[in-house]
């Protein structure tokens, strides 16, 4: 997967101590549904997220386990989808979390360099080190310091086709965005009622659909410099995107 266009989830730990316990494991063994957990009876741990709804039941029963074997007791705060601004708040008013799982992997360079979250322990490193590739210890780290653990990764950038309406309308699979754009409208205009359905209740599906055209139209460079806060987002290169996605989204017959 290329570094630039994973989408994942970053767990950074606010306090080293609870990494073991929230992200590591035990030693050595082969068996990976086992892991030894320290014991942490009369442990306060908070968690945030964005989790709601099904998410955050089913990780709900993630915490109870956790809770069952080490004797910690686990508050999860849900963020919603703007976390920074909660996050932020909660730095502001010195209630942070012990540990933030962020889906902007931007956002633990931001905190890591106003040191508002910690490095990873030894035992973390060598963790991460014992399980993971080399990328994604440099992707968790700030100035070479590992800050995070990626706990997910997802491939956000498929686009599923119903074929026997592509066969009907004469169209193939498109290779290019205005290839894109133009079997669309071929598809519509055989009939097919807003031929593009997109999940777009939740605002992440948004900013994925900006994330894939801008590293297109901008290229990797400029990709990582927005996601570091190198460039400003009123650059030239952001309102050229916008105005790419404009040209699908503004379109009523194509989305639904």
């Amino acid at each position: 997967m290329d570094k630039r266009m994973s989408r994942a989830l970053l767990t950074t730990i606010a306090s080293a101590s609870l990494l073991t316990a929230a992200a590591c494991g035990g030693g050595g063994s082969s068996d990976k549904g086992n892991v030894d957990l320290p014991e942490l009876k009369g442990e306060k741990i908070e968690v945030a997220a964005v989790w709601t709804g099904a998410e955050q039941k089913v990780f709900g029963e993630v915490i109870k386990g956790f809770e069952d074997k080490t004797g910690a007791k686990v508050a999860f705060t849900s963020t919603g989808d703007d976390i920074a601004t909660v996050l932020n708040t909660k730095l502001k008013g010195g209630a942070a979390p012990d540990i933030a799982i962020l889906p902007q992997p931007g956002l633990l360079n931001q905190y890591a360099k106003n040191g508002d979250i910690q490095p990873l322990s030894s035992d973390a490193v060598k963790a991460v080190d014992d399980n993971y590739a080399t990328i994604w210890k440099e992707l968790g780290s700030y100035e070479n310091k590992p800050y995070g653990v990626w706990l997910d990764a997802a491939n956000k950038s498929t686009v599923w086709y119903n074929a026997p309406l592509f066969e009907q309308a004469g169209v193939t699979e498109p290779k290019k965005w205005d290839e894109f754009l133009k079997t669309s409208k071929t598809l519509s205009d055989s009939g097919v009622k807003t031929p593009i359905s997109l999940a777009g209740a939740d605002g992440w599906t948004l900013t994925d659909w900006f994330e894939n055209l801008y590293v297109r139209v901008a290229g990797a460079d400029k990709y990582d410099q927005l996601s570091t806060h190198e460039i400003k987002w009123t650059d030239p290169s952001v309102v050229e995107t916008l105005k790419t996605m404009q040209e699908l989204f503004a379109d009523k017959a194509l989305v639904g």
